[in-house]
Protein backbone atom coordinates (compact mmCIF):
# COMPACT_ATOMS: atom_id res chain seq x y z
CA UNK A 1 0.00 0.00 0.00
CA UNK A 2 1.35 3.42 -0.97
CA UNK A 3 1.15 6.44 1.29
CA UNK A 4 -2.26 8.10 1.68
CA UNK A 5 -3.02 11.71 2.43
CA UNK A 6 -6.06 12.41 4.57
CA UNK A 7 -7.84 15.57 5.61
CA UNK A 8 -9.32 15.44 9.10
CA UNK A 9 -11.73 17.82 10.80
CA UNK A 10 -9.97 18.55 14.09
CA UNK A 11 -13.13 19.81 15.81
CA UNK A 12 -15.26 16.72 15.13
CA UNK A 13 -12.57 14.10 14.56
CA UNK A 14 -14.20 13.13 11.27
CA UNK A 15 -12.35 12.12 8.14
CA UNK A 16 -13.17 14.66 5.42
CA UNK A 17 -11.37 13.03 2.48
CA UNK A 18 -8.45 10.75 1.58
CA UNK A 19 -6.24 10.84 -1.50
CA UNK A 20 -3.37 8.92 -3.05
CA UNK A 21 -1.37 12.13 -3.54
CA UNK A 22 -0.61 15.20 -1.49
CA UNK A 23 -1.33 17.39 -4.54
CA UNK A 24 -4.89 16.06 -4.75
CA UNK A 25 -5.44 16.77 -1.06
CA UNK A 26 -4.05 20.29 -1.48
CA UNK A 27 -6.42 20.90 -4.41
CA UNK A 28 -9.37 20.14 -2.13
CA UNK A 29 -7.95 22.42 0.54
CA UNK A 30 -7.48 25.23 -2.00
CA UNK A 31 -11.10 24.82 -3.09
CA UNK A 32 -12.21 24.80 0.55
CA UNK A 33 -10.29 28.01 1.17
CA UNK A 34 -12.10 29.68 -1.73
CA UNK A 35 -15.54 28.35 -0.81
CA UNK A 36 -15.47 28.33 3.00
CA UNK A 37 -12.62 30.62 4.07
CA UNK A 38 -9.51 30.44 6.20
CA UNK A 39 -11.29 29.75 9.49
CA UNK A 40 -12.73 26.52 8.10
CA UNK A 41 -9.42 25.35 6.61
CA UNK A 42 -7.65 26.16 9.90
CA UNK A 43 -9.96 23.66 11.63
CA UNK A 44 -8.60 20.85 9.43
CA UNK A 45 -5.39 18.80 9.41
CA UNK A 46 -3.49 17.22 6.53
CA UNK A 47 -2.18 13.82 7.64
CA UNK A 48 0.09 11.36 5.83
CA UNK A 49 -0.33 7.64 6.44
CA UNK A 50 2.66 5.56 5.40
CA UNK A 51 2.75 1.93 4.23
CA UNK A 52 2.89 0.69 7.82
CA UNK A 53 -0.16 2.69 8.91
CA UNK A 54 1.86 5.28 10.83
CA UNK A 55 0.32 8.75 10.82
CA UNK A 56 2.12 12.07 10.63
CA UNK A 57 0.45 15.49 10.67
CA UNK A 58 1.90 17.46 7.76
CA UNK A 59 0.09 20.71 8.54
CA UNK A 60 -2.81 22.07 10.54
CA UNK A 61 -4.14 25.44 11.67
CA UNK A 62 -2.54 28.50 10.09
CA UNK A 63 0.22 26.39 8.51
CA UNK A 64 -2.46 24.46 6.61
CA UNK A 65 -4.12 27.71 5.52
CA UNK A 66 -0.78 28.87 4.11
CA UNK A 67 -0.28 25.60 2.23
CA UNK A 68 -3.81 25.88 0.80
CA UNK A 69 -3.12 29.48 -0.27
CA UNK A 70 0.12 28.41 -1.95
CA UNK A 71 -1.70 25.61 -3.80
CA UNK A 72 -4.39 28.06 -4.90
CA UNK A 73 -1.84 30.58 -6.16
CA UNK A 74 0.09 27.85 -7.96
CA UNK A 75 -3.08 26.71 -9.67
CA UNK A 76 -4.00 30.26 -10.67
CA UNK A 77 -0.56 30.98 -12.09
CA UNK A 78 -0.52 27.75 -14.12
CA UNK A 79 -3.99 28.31 -15.62
CA UNK A 80 -3.69 29.64 -19.18
CA UNK A 81 -5.30 33.01 -19.64
CA UNK A 82 -7.17 33.91 -22.76
CA UNK A 83 -6.28 37.15 -24.49
CA UNK A 84 -8.98 39.24 -26.09
CA UNK A 85 -8.32 40.17 -29.69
Amino acid sequence: MAARFAIWDMETGNLVAAYDSEDAALRLLADSLTQHGATYVASLALVREDQRGRLRVLADGTALVERARAALESRRSSTPRSHAV
